[in-house]
């Protein structure tokens, strides 16, 4: 199982600091389906890869060059929107 944590208005925007996903691994492209699939609001929000820094087991993933990095179980996910404040 994978856990999704969600900083800044991220956790509004989705509805919950963290989410659980059923999958044991998914790849980075494949993780804004994944989190629509268990929260649907985060679709009807709009929710933006490209608006958003990918942080996995501390370091920080570019959506195009590390789009086919495999997440896996145990990994540390955060999701960082851009404009986050300060």
């Amino acid at each position: 199982m994978l856990k999704v944590k969600f900083l800044g208005p991220l956790k509004s925007l989705i509805g919950n600091e963290s989410i659980e996903l059923t999958k044991k691994e998914v790849r980075l492209e494949d993780l804004m389906e994944a989190i629509k699939e268990v929260s649907p609001q985060s679709e009807k929000e709009g929710l933006d890869p490209s608006g958003i820094i990918f942080i996995v087991n501390g370091s920080a993933l570019e959506m195009q060059e590390d789009k086919s990095r495999l997440l896996r179980d145990g990994d540390e996910i955060i999701l960082l929107p851009v404009a986050h404040g300060g």
